[in-house]
């Protein structure tokens, strides 16, 4: 008579070690057999992308969503780590930037619905295949392999998209704001 083996595994993960965990083998034709199930440390990581927004960037949207590609690939291909990515851009509204009010905040958008931030629309048309909102969260994550996106939508793209963040911010690039700490 077999017993369900898999409720001593789940016990045994709780107090997984680096040399593993000493299972139940539901497989095995042997009863009373055993395996060993290696432990996997799922490192955390949270990226938050600062992208400029001044016109003085106009020439880097596509290295930037190309950019934020490459990071989504690189994260991908280490399956042992969870990660979100957040994109916020560096116009802060002041004196002499009261272009846009909200901003600072997290993007959770493809650039084509923010076209009219933009200068030229073609760069954010020609990078960015999606449109819409992208998230219901601001970020983008991988956790355990599993996306906050909607169904086939593609990690990658979907980072591009957030990252293209138009040239609506002030005339000149906006330095990080000086807090006065009195």
């Amino acid at each position: 008579m077999r017993s369900c083996p898999w409720s001593f595994g789940l016990l045994a993960l709780v107090a997984c070690e680096s040399a593993g965990i000493v299972v139940p083998d539901p497989d095995s034709a042997t009863e009373g057999a055993w395996q060993t199930l290696a432990c996997i440390e799922r490192r955390k990581l949270d990226v938050l992308l600062v992208v400029e927004d001044s016109p003085a960037m106009a020439e880097e949207q596509p290295q930037i969503a190309e950019a934020a590609r490459v990071l989504v690939e690189f994260l991908e291909a280490d399956q042992n780590t969870d990660y979100r990515i957040a994109v916020t851009s560096t116009h802060v509204n002041g004196p002499h930037c009261l272009t846009r009010p909200g901003d600072g905040t997290l993007r959770s958008t493809s650039c084509r619905a923010r076209l009219t931030g933009f200068a030229d629309d073609g760069v954010c048309l020609a990078e960015c295949p999606l449109d819409g909102s992208l998230v219901d969260r601001p970020w983008l994550e991988s956790i355990s392999g599993r996306t906050n996106l909607e169904g086939g939508v593609d990690l990658g793209d979907a980072a591009a998209c957030l990252v293209i963040q138009g040239l609506g911010g002030c005339d000149f690039p906006s330095p990080w704001p000086r807090w006065n700490w009195r």
